[in-house]
């Protein structure tokens, strides 16, 4: 019996579990690492074995105690205690055979009550036992049924070969037995499903908890990388520009050299504090608010942006309708983001000398408008089109998030728009 448990798999070994003992554990049962160590378990077959004993034992007792005082029964003799044994030893094997177990044993039952044997429990223990390990194994209707069965015939060999009258108690003791049997195994299986699907809500849930964690690590990443785009794409397009205007004006005009160094110097110097503040936040805790090692992003400080495309060569105004107010922070950075990469793209790829920033204070929102007079799409502006960048993406994201949009595409008559709307209040 030990090898046929153990060589069974943990799914078969789930289903065909010991309804009456402990569920297994380990590589051989279905349980095996999901519950805490308890130490170790007896084998299986010890468990048959104590059972097999006690209900031997159990059996004898009872009804040698049942036979002295009605002396009118048939005496045990051997063949009865032999019976009796012999149902006991049966239950060796009902793990890997309890129908046939079941069998056997109720068949046992039937000849003891044909002899007319004491009223004792005699071989109807261990047909009990074998009744609900077989009914564990099987949906309730179905055992169900199968205890009706069983007791229709049981109650006919006892009132039949039995000579026992309805009402006596031999036949309530038949019924009941066999009730037990019925009843106890449907409750196993009942409980033995609900065990199963404890645990496999809990694997669901700590596969939900990973898929998750899988996603927060995604979006960390994502956010993570558009905000380094955001703070040194920028800086380092401005300070792209200036280089190479230097690398002409230095023969040329020595004089404006020293100008364009400035210009290069200041752009390192705003892009070093952007990178500072950003990492800070990056590396605070979840808990600890980071120190501002700059001026945060905002969009009051528009004007700054367009500065910095100003000195990259672009003539860039500025037009603010409404009342300037305080905007939710996330709502303030990202319009900052957005005309920050607006005014990059501008410098980078489009190749335009005006360049026309609106922002719009709106009652629940506030509208953001780039307009340039360059040649637009054609180079790429980070929309996939053309140079494959990440430019656009971001914007849209981040107006996403907040529940805002962003449209970017050709202007009539040539140049580029990019138009931005982001709510004034977040949830």
């Amino acid at each position: 019996m030990a090898a046929a448990a153990t060589s069974r798999t943990p799914a078969a070994a789930a289903r065909g579990a010991d309804p009456l003992g402990p569920a297994p554990s380990g590589p051989d049962g279905a349980g095996g690492g999901e519950r805490p160590a308890r130490g170790p378990l007896p084998p299986p077959w010890a468990l048959d074995v104590a059972i097999a004993l006690l209900a031997g034992a159990f059996a004898v007792l009872v009804t040698t105690a049942v036979a002295d005082r009605d002396p009118g029964e048939r005496p045990l003799d051997a063949f009865a205690y032999v019976a009796i044994a012999g149902a006991a030893a049966l239950l060796l094997g009902r793990r890997r055979w309890p129908f046939g177990v079941l069998g056997a044993t109720f068949a046992i039952e039937l000849v003891y009550v044909a002899r007319g044997y004491p009223g004792g429990p005699g071989p109807c223990v261990a047909a009990l036992i074998a009744l609900a390990t077989a009914a564990a194994r099987i949906p309730p209707r179905n055992a169900l049924w199968l205890g009706g069965g069983l007791l229709a015939v049981e109650l006919t060999a006892v009132l039949t070969l039995g000579g026992r009258d309805l009402l006596s108690g031999p036949v309530a003791a038949a019924a009941g037995w066999v009730a037990i049997g019925t009843l106890a195994g449907v409750a196993l299986r009942s409980q033995r499903e609900s065990v199963a699907a404890v645990a496999a809500r809990a694997r669901e849930a700590e596969r939900t908890r990973a898929e998750e964690a899988r996603r927060q690590v995604g979006e960390e990443r994502l956010r993570i990388a558009r905000e380094l785009h955001d703070v040194l794409a920028h800086s380092l397009a401005m300070i792209h520009v200036q280089a190479s205007t230097g690398a002409h004006v230095v023969a040329r005009r020595p004089e404006q050299a020293e100008q364009v160094l400035s210009a290069i110097k200041q752009a390192s110097g705003e892009a070093l504090a952007d990178l500072r503040t950003t990492v800070g936040v990056l590396r605070a805790g979840a808990e600890q608010e980071p120190e501002p090692a700059g001026p945060q992003p905002s969009l009051a400080r528009v004007e700054e942006l367009a500065d910095g495309a100003r000195r990259a060569g672009a003539e860039v105004s500025v037009d603010v309708t409404g009342e300037r107010r305080r905007l939710p922070v996330p709502v303030d950075v990202a319009g900052y983001r957005i005309v920050q990469e607006a005014l990059t793209n501008v410098v980078r790829h489009a190749a335009a000398t005006r360049v026309r920033v609106a922002l719009a204070y709106e009652p629940d929102a506030v509208a953001l408008v780039i307009d340039d007079d360059g040649r637009g799409a054609a180079a790429g502006t980070g929309d996939g089109a053309g140079g494959g960048g990440h430019g656009l993406a971001g914007m849209r994201e981040r107006a996403a998030l907040l529940g805002g949009s962003v449209e970017a595409g050709p202007r009539p008559g040539g140049g580029f728009r990019v138009r931005a709307r982001l709510p004034a209040v977040t949830a």
